[in-house]
């Protein structure tokens, strides 16, 4: 049996031990008798425990124990003891009226924690008096397997010295000249060499890039999630970049795609993969039977896609996990490729995989605060044409305002002029616009006097350039309102939302008052009667 093996199964019968240890605790505690207790409580303890287990091997709780600090570790004990206190509302439920039930959840965890704290200080303490003594640590570093394809042949580890700075499943990090013959063509040397095994990817890329314009010594082929490795090219060299590691596993996203887009010429390919969200889902829910593998996915996307968006938890999150295995969706990571200044030629699925491949058209953009959060803050046009940050509860994948063009471009505007087939919103995103909830945090442009109760909407560059001009003059003479003149008129194409703006704004700035007034009633009975929604 591996050693990382050995180590997994130690520390989980440790945390088994820790959970006992609480269980029995709150029965000590607990005013009623043993006899009475115990066969209530067991099977309840026992769902609770192998709960708490899946969320610890699946956060990588113990991945790299003696490469941690004594922060980092008792950083992942607690972020997964808030997991587990959210996922222990769920349990409640299936217990409901059970005092004693529900109190053994929560002193359990607690004791859990407290132990598996002490335990973190006992272990740094001790595997760092044994290093420097010269002596092997309590236990060895655990490299969980990745869940996608467990059997995948990794590349030859790097031998020590020879790459001080890569990591050791990272290929090493050579331009082409240095080691190919420059003879050679770009479509011999990728389908014979290093994508001999991705027969699938090589047609694919050898369909959609001109390898053939292409030089060897002007292209990158690696295996890296190191931005480091990266790092040492000429800028604006490379006509090709091609990266083999899924981008999942790469801690600053952002920052690895605007160095390779200074490697790049103008115009130069950039090729990645990664495991989308949907992919993922798929892989958890066929490789595990039912209930477990809803109950593992819901568990991983909470962990990996929702804790690392939680303001409070994401520092911890990511000195956890490195930003590894995190949860990407296909929107987010096109976002984040037009963000960092690339446009699309083409992208596929490949064995569960999603491929890439995107061109350099100009440098990323220098906006410091892209959207991620739930809570949002978007630039829109407001009065005289100022900028103002119109604050909303996110309803789209992260990073989607920076496909805004490319949405229209391939889907135009439906008879509401909204776009047609948007898939940048979420499935609770549309429930959120149903219901207005994604608007709520737009009080607070009210309170703060930058829009007014009812008002045109405030828009994006994008849409806003949509309009004509005569429209674009009159929208910016007001304050762009909360209830748009939409839920008074119900229009049902492009040109009548610009028939019911105007109307509402030369009426507004005749009357303003009254109009105002009119408008608001008007706007709350179709939504309260008639069901006009958003969305």
């Amino acid at each position: 049996m591996s050693s990382s093996r050995t180590s997994v199964i130690l520390n989980t019968v440790f945390d088994f031990i820790f959970l006992v240890i609480g269980f029995f605790f709150f029965i000590w505690i607990f005013p009623q008798p043993l006899s009475i207790l115990f066969p209530i409580l067991w099977f309840p303890f026992v769902i609770f425990s192998i709960t708490w287990l899946f969320v610890s091997i699946i956060s990588g709780k113990y991945l790299n124990n003696v490469e941690k600090n004594l922060f980092q570790w008792l950083s992942g004990i607690i972020v997964c003891g808030l997991v587990m206190f959210l996922l222990a509302g769920l349990l409640v439920l299936l217990f409901k009226n059970e005092r004693s039930i529900n109190l053994m959840f929560l002193t359990t965890a607690g004791i859990t924690v407290t132990i598996e704290s002490v335990w973190a200080l006992i272990n740094v303490s001790y595997n760092r008096n044994l290093r420097e003594n010269g002596k092997k640590a309590l236990f060895r570093p655990v490299n969980y397997p990745d869940i996608i394809d467990p059997n995948k042949e990794q590349p030859e580890q790097i031998k020590p010295g020879t790459e001080p700075f890569s990591e050791s499943l990272d290929l090493p990090m050579e331009p082409f000249s240095s080691f190919l013959n420059t003879s050679e063509s770009m479509i011999g040397i990728l389908g014979e060499r290093y994508l001999r095994k991705e027969q699938k990817l090589y047609a694919f890329l050898k369909e959609h890039i001109p390898l053939n314009t292409i030089s060897p010594e002007r292209s990158q082929v690696v295996n890296t999630r190191t931005l480091y490795n990266i790092q040492n090219y000429p800028q604006n060299t490379s006509q090709l970049f091609i990266n083999l590691h899924r981008i999942n596993d790469i801690r600053r996203i952002n920052q690895f795609f605007i160095q390779v887009n200074d490697n790049l010429v103008p115009g130069g390919y950039f090729v990645g993969c990664a495991l989308t969200k949907e992919s993922r889902k798929e892989l958890f829910l066929n490789k595990y039977p039912k209930p477990v593998n809803w109950f593992l996915y819901l568990s991983d996307f909470v962990f990996r896609r929702i804790v690392p968006k939680t303001p409070l938890l994401k520092e911890l999150y990511f000195s956890i996990t490195k930003g590894e295995n995190r949860i990407l969706s296909c929107t987010e990571i096109l976002g984040r490729l037009f963000f960092c200044g690339f446009d699309k030629v083409i992208t596929t699925q490949i064995d569960g995989y999603f491929y890439f491949v995107f061109r350099k058209v100009r440098r990323y953009r220098e906006d410091t605060n892209p959207s991620y959060g739930l809570l949002i803050r978007m630039n829109r046009i407001g009065y005289q044409g100022r900028i103002i940050p119109i604050f909303k509860l996110r309803t789209m994948h992260p990073y989607s305002e920076y496909i805004q063009d490319y949405v229209f471009q391939q889907n135009a505007l439906d008879e509401t002029g909204k776009f047609k087939s948007d898939f940048r919103i979420t499935t609770w995103g549309r429930i959120f616009r149903k219901l207005w909830i994604d608007e709520l945090p737009q009080l607070v442009n009210l309170l703060r006097g930058q829009i007014k109760l009812v008002g045109v909407r405030a828009l994006t560059r994008q849409y806003f350039s949509l309009y004509p001009p005569w429209l674009q003059e009159l929208r910016i003479k007001t304050k762009p309102g909360l209830i748009p003149p939409y839920y008074v008129d119900n229009p049902r194409s492009f040109d009548e939302i610009c028939a019911s703006e105007k109307k509402y704004l030369e009426r507004y700035l005749e009357k303003p008052w009254k109009t105002d007034w009119v408008y608001f009633w008007k706007a709350l009975y179709n939504i309260l009667f008639k069901r006009a929604r958003s969305r």
